[in-house]
């Protein structure tokens, strides 16, 4: 991902967190559950974008030898 749009990102993320606390809303517990779900539905896509990526590195989505080199047993095995 370039720099660029991963500052944006990030810029976007943090405003619409901080914007978030300017939303008339008279019970303060209802804009604290708002913000609190918008502050983790933000982290949890800029945890999924960080984690893709960086495709080598491990994570929950990794890249790794381990099936191609099943698959190029079986084919040396003559297995179907």
């Amino acid at each position: 991902m370039p720099p660029m749009l991963k500052n944006t990102l990030q810029f976007a993320a943090f405003l619409l967190i901080g914007l978030s606390m300017f939303i008339a809303v008279k019970n303060i517990r209802l804009a604290f559950i708002f913000t609190a779900g918008i502050a983790s539905l933000a982290y949890a896509i800029f945890l999924v974008l960080v984690d893709l990526d960086n495709p080598l590195e491990p994570g929950d989505w990794h890249i790794t030898t381990k099936a191609y080199e099943a698959l190029l047993q079986r084919i040396a095995n003559g297995e179907k």
